[in-house]
């Protein structure tokens, strides 16, 4: 009993710290999202969910925006995993430098890059210019106003939030473990596969899980960047609560996407447990 109490101590004040930040979030965060819940369930509010279920035009908006999210959090996969680890095996100081270059698009307001790409992806700007010169293209292309916008400018702008979790992981991974894979005959991919990737998946899921998350809400990238041409769910709840003044179909559809931002959070952790458990299964055998 007499251990139970400083525990319980200890508990009761973390709880006494925290609350403070506790209460503001539930007042400004979760108190406005749960009201707007409530508001779809009111009345003839409730049928909203049966027209946007059958609605084939809202579903497709649905399917575009997760097939986007998907594609951003596989590019940007592609490109923070190798970039994490190049970067750990870096020194002190270029580690620094490396990171300060990873995190300059964290300190620049977004509509400011998104208005770069803009200009980069312009029918005269310099991606359109440098194919021409090369002789890729014999005219410039439309790369604005495009999917290969949007996906480009969000790929860009997350990047950090996929390349910091990644990191975290790889860096604690102890070099030994390497050299004990290659003196055991291991190559580079078995030592992939078999030290880097069972030893980092926990901080590839937790990159991933904020990328698509992020991803699945994102609105000003779409609006600039695809011109309204590349339609989101962002853009869909926007238009029926700015344009159409439906704040209940509007409140609809942000509840859906709830659902699906949640699911998501639910697949990734079952994935998680069950590759954590896979592990420990293999390592007992």
């Amino acid at each position: 009993m007499s251990l139970r109490f400083p525990a319980i101590k200890a508990q009761t004040s973390s709880l006494a710290l925290v609350s403070p930040a506790l209460m503001l979030l539930g007042l400004l965060f979760f108190y406005p999202i749960l009201l707007l819940f409530f508001t779809t369930l009111e009345g003839e509010n409730i049928g909203n969910y049966a027209k946007v279920v059958g609605n084939g035009t809202s579903m497709q908006v649905f399917f575009n925006t997760l097939r986007i999210a998907v594609i951003v959090t596989v590019v940007d996969l592609l490109l923070a995993y190798p970039l994490a680890i190049y970067i750990s095996r870096l020194s002190p100081g270029a580690k620094a430098l490396a990171f300060f270059l990873v995190l300059i698009p964290l300190w620049t307001s977004q509509l400011v890059r998104t208005y770069a790409w803009m200009v980069l992806l312009g029918r005269n700007g310099p991606i359109n210019n440098a194919l021409v010169w090369l002789g890729i293209i014999d005219a410039p292309i439309r790369l604005a106003n495009s999917e290969f916008a949007v996906v480009a400018g969000m790929t860009h702008i997350l990047l950090p939030y996929m390349l910091l979790p990644i990191y975290n992981s790889v860096s604690k991974i102890d070099n030994s473990l390497f050299d004990a894979a290659r003196g055991l005959g291991a190559g580079a991919f078995s030592t992939f596969t078999r030290v880097l990737m069972p030893l980092s998946i926990q901080g590839v899921l937790a990159g991933v899980s904020l990328v698509l998350v992020l991803s699945l809400g994102v609105f000003i990238m779409p609006a600039l960047l695809g011109g309204g041409r590349v339609p989101v769910i962002a853009l869909l709840i926007e238009q029926q609560a700015g344009s159409f003044l439906n704040w209940a179909m509007a409140g609809t559809l942000s509840a859906v996407l709830m659902v699906i931002v949640m699911i998501t959070f639910f697949i990734i952790k079952v994935a998680t447990r069950m590759f954590v458990r896979g592990r420990i299964d293999v390592a007992s055998t």
